[in-house]
């Protein structure tokens, strides 16, 4: 299908363009390699696996290089593009890795934060277990844009504060939630997710990518108001949106 297509033609150009770049592609792997390393016993599951290092440098070319944007058709394309982008692949890898740092800083403080507020088999326990194993599902910095992996440490931050705040107000809580789970639940069937990651059923899907984020912003409005929205997020706001996806879809 049509996505799967898009898919393959950007990994196809990222190995080429990693295949006229090795040098930076070596050195990219090696940076992240060490950032490993600087995270130590605060390096999470889903950062951890050698893998994850080829994410990192995927991520790094298909931003640096803007290829959910623009995709060279011809040699010239090719070329022209190679040779105007391939000097920002080192600060946007600085600036990537400046997020992970972020994202491992928090979580990590999220892990104690679960462990002295969260009940097992709670509503909550199960309601942050699917954001965030989805949030930072299997492969994110390959399916996730950049604009919105910038954004993650903010989600992080929105469920820490939700932490901050429950002992005093579970009841309230649950009733937010209720507000969330009706919209994730349409999501997940209208994407055909089938327990993966919604990362990947979502991405080159612009009008389902952008319900995915708005639900994110949905949550950090409800739990984490001073945080603020990168963009406006309601659930009437979300109703329109599903609203004029029936109508494409119809």
């Amino acid at each position: 299908d049509v996505k799967q297509a898009q898919r393959h033609t950007r990994a196809g150009m990222i190995r080429l363009l990693r295949f006229r770049t090795p040098q930076q592609s070596r050195e990219l792997q090696k940076l992240f390699s060490a950032r490993q390393k600087f995270w130590g016993l605060k390096l999470p599951a889903f950062l951890a696996d050698k893998a994850v290092g080829e994410d990192f440098v995927f991520a790094v070319y298909c931003h640096g290089f803007d290829l959910r944007e623009q995709i060279p058709r011809s040699a010239d394309a090719f070329e022209r593009l190679l040779a105007s982008r391939r000097g920002d692949l080192f600060e946007v890898a600085d600036q990537l890795a400046a997020i992970l740092d972020r994202v491992v800083e928090g979580y990590f403080e999220l892990g104690s934060k679960r462990r002295q507020t969260v009940r097992d088999g709670t509503t909550l326990q199960q309601d942050l277990d699917t954001q965030l194993s989805q949030l930072l599902a299997e492969r994110f910095l390959v399916h996730v844009p950049f604009e919105w992996l910038r954004e993650i440490p903010r989600y992080l931050q929105a469920v820490a504060h939700r932490l901050d705040k429950i002992a005093e107000r579970r009841e309230r809580d649950a009733e937010l939630q209720a507000e969330v789970t009706p919209h994730w639940q349409r999501l997940v069937k209208v994407a055909g997710d089938t327990g993966g990651s919604i990362n990947a059923a979502v991405e080159d899907r612009p009008d389902l990518s952008m319900l995915r984020w708005m639900i994110e912003e949905f949550r950090v409005s409800l739990f984490a108001q001073q945080l603020k929205t990168r963009i406006p997020a309601s659930g009437k706001r979300l109703d329109r949106h599903w609203s004029a996806l029936d109508k494409h879809l119809d």
